[in-house]
């Protein structure tokens, strides 16, 4: 059963989802057949039990298949409305000129209040940064501080009728 329970876990696709479906639906017709329920095994009702196990196969592998269909299209169809922001910052920038390159690469206004030049100054971790918004990489760019000194936590603001970002310390 350990066996059972590790390969369930494994399973990623509808495919490999409707054959664990056909392994265990063979698994339970087997269990059923060796209880013995069934007075005496004739031919006869070996046909019938063999024309339910091919019914319920051939349900599983429609619904396999129906879900795989949607999947693939939602995972196309998704993508086109799916935004996203990537930007990518070098090594030894600081907060202060990420938040710059962010604005530029945005095209927006990013105002920054009540903040310590120390925390302007301090270094950011370098590497690509994705968000699905502008804010999203403005409010973690605090989290990629290289030894952030003093504890950095701002909030960020967006008025989308300026397209302005707001960035308050809190200090």
């Amino acid at each position: 059963m350990n066996q059972v329970i590790e390969i369930a876990f494994k399973v990623s696709t509808p495919l490999a989802l409707g054959g664990l479906l056909a392994a265990f639906a063979f698994y339970i017709f087997k269990a059923i057949i060796e209880k013995k329920i069934f007075p005496k095994l004739t031919a006869k009702l070996s046909g019938t039990i063999l024309l339910a196990i091919i019914n319920r196969i051939f349900v599983l592998a429609l619904v396999a298949m129906i879900l795989g269909f949607f999947g693939y299209a939602l995972a196309f169809f998704a993508k086109k409305y799916a935004p996203s922001v990537s930007i990518s910052f070098p090594e030894g920038m600081t907060l202060g000129a990420a938040i710059e390159m962010t604005e530029i690469a945005g095209g927006h206004t990013v105002v920054i209040q009540d903040c310590a030049e120390a925390v302007l100054a301090a270094k950011i971790q370098a590497g690509q940064m994705s968000g699905a918004t502008f804010k999203d990489i403005l409010h973690t760019l605090q989290h990629r501080l290289v030894n952030p000194a003093p504890a950095v936590r701002y909030r960020v603001t967006h008025d989308e009728s300026t397209d302005t970002y707001e960035i308050h310390c809190d200090e």
